[in-house]
């Protein structure tokens, strides 16, 4: 009996009001902080990249497996990434009410493929132009006490281009390139665009500055995206920063700080085979509203 009690009140609770989904949406938003997809993409060093252009510079094998976990949630990230190619795969639940038990759960499985005009067979290492194909499905669902309420399914595109010149690379993407619509939901991923520079050295540094234009966030109007990157030792110790700002109209009213450090063992010496050229990186991502939410995020790459 005190079960069906329960159910019962559970029940009238999320359906007395209007739209239960709309809030927690607009509050946690597609850019939470477990989103281990947009940590350090700005520098285009994470695990998916944010312009799918970058994929053409890749020169290496790689296979990720990374987890993040926070007072408002967990997640976890698979990537395989290849010169010119990519495939990601992500899920990540929120906790939105832990009393009713009112989730926001998040999926995406991505594709991306990329080129250069070295791969065409012109060009020249001082100016570079590439080109890069995202292909997604993803989705976001309400769930209370497990079954879901709300939310879809929805697949899109990104279109990116990075023009590099010496030390200096430009970015351009087109982000949800179709506009989709999330199932038979009226909620959306709006199309937004991406500008921005990069600027990297030999000497392993990396300065970002990129605009997030679009209701990327929620209903935020544009962010920016401030980033760096510093390795030392023949590129074995890594630390990186990036701060991003979400604005509407004028005011800055959100803003996502991410810290993290990776080290990366030899691939020389006694070690054994599967340790060789692992690396091991830490980030500490803290959301500064609405709900101050400090994530830890641990990912595993193993290079070949």
């Amino acid at each position: 009996m005190k079960y069906l009690i329960f159910i019962l009140i559970t029940t009238s609770f999320v359906w007395g009001q209007e739209n239960p989904f709309e809030d927690d949406y607009t509050f946690y938003g597609r850019k939470e902080p477990l989103s281990l997809s947009t940590a350090f993409s700005a520098l285009g060093s994470g695990p998916a990249p944010l312009n799918p252009a970058d994929i053409a510079f890749r020169t290496d094998n790689r296979l990720s497996i990374g987890a993040a976990v926070s007072g408002s949630g967990y997640g976890y990230q698979v990537v395989w990434m290849a010169p010119n190619f990519s495939l990601y795969n992500a899920q990540q639940t929120s906790i939105t009410d832990t009393y009713f038990e009112r989730h926001l759960e998040k999926n995406l499985m991505q594709f991306s493929f990329g080129f250069s005009t070295l791969d065409l067979g012109f060009g020249d290492q001082t100016a570079v132009a590439s080109f890069g194909l995202n292909l997604k499905q993803q989705a976001d669902y309400y769930t209370v006490e497990g079954r879901r309420l709300n939310g879809g399914n929805a697949l899109a595109a990104d279109l990116g281009i990075v023009l590099k010149w010496k030390w200096l690379l430009l970015d351009l993407v087109v982000q949800d390139l179709n506009s989709p619509v999330m199932g038979s939901t009226e909620y959306s991923y709006n199309q937004g665009y991406l500008i921005g520079a990069r600027y990297q050295n030999d000497k392993g540094l990396i300065v970002a500055l990129q605009s997030l234009s679009g209701p990327r966030y929620a209903n935020m109007d544009f962010g920016l995206n401030l980033a760096a990157e510093q390795s030392f030792f023949e590129q074995r110790l890594i630390a990186r920063f990036q701060l991003t700002s979400y604005f509407n109209g004028p005011q800055a009213v959100m803003q996502n700080i991410a810290g993290g450090i990776a080290y990366r063992l030899s691939s020389k010496g006694r070690l054994w085979t599967v340790l060789k050229d692992l690396e091991f990186s830490y980030t500490l991502s803290f959301l500064t509203l609405p709900h101050n939410i400090g994530t830890h995020m641990l990912v595993l790459t193993k290079y070949f």
